[in-house]
């Protein structure tokens, strides 16, 4: 068969009916256009593949049996040329067993001669549905397709995709930043983004770590001093607001600032003026501020941490960041890459995480967010010769953090005293003929309430012994 580049896209309700029985044929193509659809009929399985390369059909009515081959044995020729199209196969001689097995194949659904035009409508049109939603992702997935990182940002969630759009959007301006978030979720990564993909970007960004840095250094630190200002201020010093000048300054912590600081930095804000400790002479200089804060902002300035003056001015535009734990599909891909990057820096060879693992990691509290996991997965390196990371390998306090998560996400609510238990076999095949009874026999629509598989439902049915038309006993 052709590439699907090579089909015609131009209808997408066109149905193909394969089978050799030309009353059959005749039968479903008139039903199938009373119901709206346009309708193309063939023989045999090379008939088949040549409409199949023509046309984009979204659903094919394939005979189980063909002149020139088995219809279920072609299922992952279908699945292979064209994935998209939903197949449903119609056989004289279905059993339960046929019918797995062309759903583990590939099938849609599975129909039996004579056909029954009302579950024939359904299937159809549930087929359709199914394949609609289907490029209606894939539309949407190429114009909108989440980015598992951007620069040194790693993550593919929707939480990160909106910071990526943010710091995208407002890289180029020379606004304010205020990003927020727990201690390690990643903020000073935001700031590298924003100077990074900015004007600004051919120049160093200057970094001063307002918690690190002791009190009594700190405005120096910032602003600069003078020869002979204080003791020890053997000769003048630039400070990191100079060293900024056409960069980025980030404030890392802006809240632990002293209120003195935090005044002298808002006055800097305003007039973009820069006065060294000691000194008399102000130099202009122009500097972008990216600050951030693992406080919530106004419970900070509540709490007489942060000048709500300076948060106005520090706020103009606020990117928070997720913590780990509202984020959790993240993990494996944080994971990955920190393991790749500990294992090259460590000259040692790893082949990724086992499932166990996995599940593990992301099962476990971190409290230390991003941060945390890189340190882990690098202890997991320096401690193991490398291979597949199983769960041997992640220290005991994360192997217990995930366990009490799921002791807490998996605890059972206590049945009344008084309440009867039935037994499991009883409540699921009571479900099983409510479900079959809702949709008319459809086992499709049925393994969709259930929300279980098509084969599990077909297993489930036979193991019960159900009639699928009518969800009752056959032992009856």
């Amino acid at each position: 068969m052709t590439s699907s580049s090579t089909r015609k896209h131009e209808d997408k309700r066109r149905i193909l009916v394969v089978d050799d029985d030309p009353r059959l044929c005749r039968l479903l193509v008139y039903n199938l256009e009373q119901w709206g659809y346009a309708v193309d009929s063939v023989g045999d399985a090379q008939a088949m593949r040549q409409a199949l390369s023509c046309h984009d059909y979204a659903v094919a009515m394939l005979d189980v049996r063909l002149p020139d081959a088995d219809g279920v044995g072609l299922l992952p020729e279908i699945a292979e040329a064209v994935p998209s199209t939903k197949v449903i196969m119609v056989s004289a001689h279905g059993s339960i067993e046929m019918a797995m097995d062309a759903v583990r194949l590939g099938a849609f659904d599975f129909l039996t001669k004579p056909v029954e035009l009302d579950r024939c409508r359904v299937s159809v049109r549930n087929a359709f549905l199914l394949a609609q939603s289907e490029r209606e992702y894939e539309i949407l997935r190429e114009v909108i397709s989440p980015r598992d990182r951007l620069g040194s940002m790693i993550g593919a969630s929707p939480a990160m995709q909106v910071v990526y759009e943010i710091v995208e959007n407002v890289a180029a301006s020379e606004c304010s930043v205020l990003v927020t978030g727990e201690t390690g979720t990643g903020k000073e990564l935001v700031a590298a983004e924003l100077h990074r993909l900015s004007d600004r970007g051919r120049h160093e960004m200057i970094t001063v770590n307002c918690a690190a840095i002791p009190s009594e250094l700190i405005e120096s630190e910032m602003f600069g001093h003078m020869k002979g200002s204080f003791t020890g201020a053997a000769q003048d010093k630039e400070g990191a607001a100079e060293r900024a000048d056409r960069s980025t300054l980030f404030l890392d912590e802006i809240a632990e600032l002293s209120p003195n600081l935090q005044a002298k930095l808002l006055r800097f804000l305003q007039d973009k003026q820069v006065t060294r400790v000691g000194g008399t002479q102000s130099r202009r200089v122009d500097a972008r501020i990216v600050a951030a804060t693992n406080r919530e902002p106004d419970e900070a300035v509540a709490n007489g941490k942060l000048r709500q003056d300076l948060l106005y001015r520090l706020n103009v535009i606020r990117i928070h960041l997720p913590p780990l734990r509202e984020r959790r599909a993240d993990i494996p891909l944080l994971a990955e890459a920190f393991l790749e990057e500990a294992a090259a820096a460590n000259r040692k060879t790893f082949s990724g995480f086992d499932r166990h693992a996995v599940r593990v990691l992301m099962e476990a509290d971190w409290p230390g967010n991003v941060r945390q996991l890189r340190n882990v997965v690098t202890e997991i390196v320096l401690m193991n010769p490398g291979g597949a990371v199983t769960t041997k390998m992640i220290p005991e306090a994360i192997a217990e953090s995930a366990r009490r998560g799921e002791r807490y996400r998996a605890a059972p609510a206590r049945a009344p005293a008084h309440a009867r238990i039935r037994p499991f076999w009883e409540t699921e095949k009571s479900a099983l003929q409510q479900a079959l009874f809702a949709c008319h026999g459809n086992v499709t629509g049925a393994a969709e309430l259930l929300e279980i598989s098509r084969p599990t439902l077909y297993r489930k049915i036979k193991s019960y012994g159900l009639d699928p038309g009518k969800g009752e006993d056959k032992a009856q």
